[in-house]
């Protein structure tokens, strides 16, 4: 699910006091939280941008016939200020121009990067997705919503907790379940995208592509729902949830054709996605359950915004930064910084001290397992090909977190030495599933 609002670059273009802004007339807004708005900015190039509540003031006093010294004084006025002119054209210069908020002003302050998701492609336009999602828009009426999700996850519950035993399902795995399971799931997966743009269309945004990419090198699938960010809280908790939702409608279905037939397999099918699902509503990594989360609390750039609250938490731990007192929400931001750190450091930790040997020969079983799939296919079995995927992940996901760690502190020290200056605001918003 994308979201953008692009990384947003300063120093562009200077004005004074004698200039007379005019506001675009595709401009709205929404209110995000008690303090911030989204500034929504229609047309060929739709942007959304999240203000607080005293740039939101400034904006309203913006008629197309006052200039900024006018404005100032009406500020003052209005909020009991006592702002200078010159505050308010820095203001103005620093903070707000470069967005291609008003008539003759440029978006030279934005540059959208999805730096967590890499080679991506449209599989679905927009154009075409916005023809199938009235299809599903029934689904998202909200007693149907309601009854329908509750009903989903009551029924899964009930059929894992009773008919599955997940060792089984490992061990009596067969081609036939893989072979249904991956047909289903990408159909599923291709579904969850659509629940996205379907609960999106159903508020009155408008959906965007469907398309592919790679996240931390896993395939996995996308929806652009960036206008989903004019939405009230409520409603892109829905859009958040549309994925998730259509895809438990999917697994109730499969747990039924079981109580039909009498046939495992679909219930084993709708377990393993259901399984997908709980690694979808992790926090932690940018899938569902971190816009979730994010929308929940009213908190964008909930990642970056974590990250820095436990840079400002160590300076005062170290009297660098003495004056920081941490609110509530701050607090709130600390505990999630802590965790996602704290989780990746006790994985390294673990493998390090139990698994070193599958880290340590983990090169030479890769090109061992690599070379028989290539040059040994007279003697690969099914249970072969699942025990060495098995094997493999672990340590493989434990380079992956060592190379990414890597190329980001190689990037944090380039922006350094360069003199990069950036004001990172939420980047492109994505519903990923692989």
């Amino acid at each position: 699910m994308i979201k953008r609002t692009g990384d947003c670059y300063t120093n562009i273009m200077t004005i004074d006091k004698n200039y007379i802004p005019v506001l675009r007339d595709s401009c709205s807004y929404t209110q995000f939280s008690s303090n911030m708005y989204t500034l929504c900015i229609d047309g060929e190039a739709p942007t959304k941008l999240q203000i607080n509540s005293i740039t939101k003031s400034l904006l309203d006093l913006v008629n197309g016939t006052n200039n900024l010294e006018q404005i100032a004084i009406n500020f003052n006025k209005s909020q009991n200020k006592n702002f200078s002119v010159d505050d308010i054209v820095h203001v103005f210069n620093k903070q707000i121009l470069g967005y291609g908020i008003f008539a003759t002003d440029n978006v030279e302050k934005i540059k959208v990067k999805d730096e967590y998701l890499r080679l991506r492609f449209t599989l679905v336009p927009a154009f075409i997705v916005r023809k199938i999602t009235p299809l599903f828009i029934p689904l998202f009426q909200r007693q149907v919503f309601l009854v329908l999700l509750t009903a989903s996850i009551l029924l899964l519950a009930g059929s894992f907790l009773t008919h599955v035993n997940v060792s089984q399902v490992y061990h009596h795995a067969g081609k036939e379940l893989l072979l249904y399971f991956l047909i289903i799931n990408y159909i599923s997966l291709l579904l969850h995208e659509f629940g996205h743009a379907a609960a999106c269309d159903t508020y009155g945004a408008t959906s965007g592509d469907i398309g592919f990419g790679f996240y931390l090198v896993a395939p996995v699938f996308f929806s652009d729902v960036t206008d989903t960010w004019r939405l009230q809280k409520n409603q892109r908790l829905v859009v958040d949830f549309g994925g998730i939702y259509l895809q438990l409608i999917v697994c109730s279905a499969l747990a039924i054709c079981f109580y039909i037939t009498g046939n495992r397999l679909w219930l084993d099918v709708s377990f393993l996605i259901a399984v997908t699902l709980l690694v979808n509503i992790n926090p932690f990594l940018r899938y569902d359950g971190y816009w979730i989360l994010s929308d929940l609390l009213s908190i964008s750039n909930l990642k970056e915004k974590s990250m820095h609250t436990v840079g400002r938490f160590f300076g005062r731990m170290s009297g660098i930064n003495k004056t920081w007192k941490p609110d509530k929400r701050a607090l709130f931001l600390l505990t999630y910084g802590l965790l996602s750190i704290g989780i990746t450091i006790a994985f390294v930790i673990y493998m390090l001290l139990f698994n070193g040997n599958s880290i340590l020969y983990f090169p030479v079983r890769l090109y061992a397992f690599v070379r028989q799939l290539l040059l040994e296919t007279g003697t690969i079995t099914f249970d072969w090909l699942k025990d060495s995927l098995s094997a493999l992940f672990i340590p493989a996901l434990f380079y992956i977190i060592l190379i990414r760690q890597i190329i980001v502190q190689t990037k944090k020290r380039y922006r350094r030495y360069s003199n990069e200056k950036i004001k990172k605001t939420e980047p492109s918003r994505l519903s990923l599933e692989n």
